[in-house]
């Protein structure tokens, strides 16, 4: 089970590329391919999810009926921006240009490990989204967790 954690300040080329952080490198585990799916999370930012991972939310898709009209709409928009993705020999992710511009990457970008996937943000809507909403986190955890968690 994946276990990504910890926020990366990586900087973007004008390539598109990315270095994939070394610290993050070191969380996947071992034998593991070092090739990635990415798609256009439902925040402003890319979601990466390694091979493995995402061959898991393929199989719950693939049990969901497909007479469902939003299942298949879900997954016509999901599908639409997604790329599979490997490092490079140097170490790094060429993001695609449309997922660039999709979440408004610039220079400086942040790699958010999220337990089973990772984020790419633009670190500057980033720490934006961490303003407008870090005054949530207690009541999110309430309503999420009840009395059942302690942070």
């Amino acid at each position: 089970m994946l276990s990504l954690i910890g926020n990366f300040d990586v900087s973007l080329d004008a390539k598109g590329r990315i270095t994939f952080p070394a610290g993050l490198k070191k969380q996947l585990p071992e034998g593991d391919s070092l090739s990635f799916v990415a798609y256009k999370g439902f925040e402003n930012c890319i979601e990466l999810y390694t091979e493995n991972e995402w061959e898991k939310i393929q199989a719950k898709l693939v049990k969901l009926s497909m007479l469902n009209p939003k299942l298949e709409k879900f997954k016509r928009l999901m599908l639409a921006t997604s790329a599979r993705l490997e490092l490079d020999s140097a170490g790094r992710l060429l993001l695609p240009k449309h997922m660039i511009s999709a979440v408004e990457l610039k220079k400086d970008v942040m790699i958010l490990g999220q337990i089973d996937k990772m984020e790419i943000w633009d670190k500057a809507n980033y720490d934006a989204y961490l303003a407008a909403n870090m005054g949530d986190l207690a009541d999110l955890a309430s309503e999420i967790f009840g009395g059942d968690i302690e942070l």
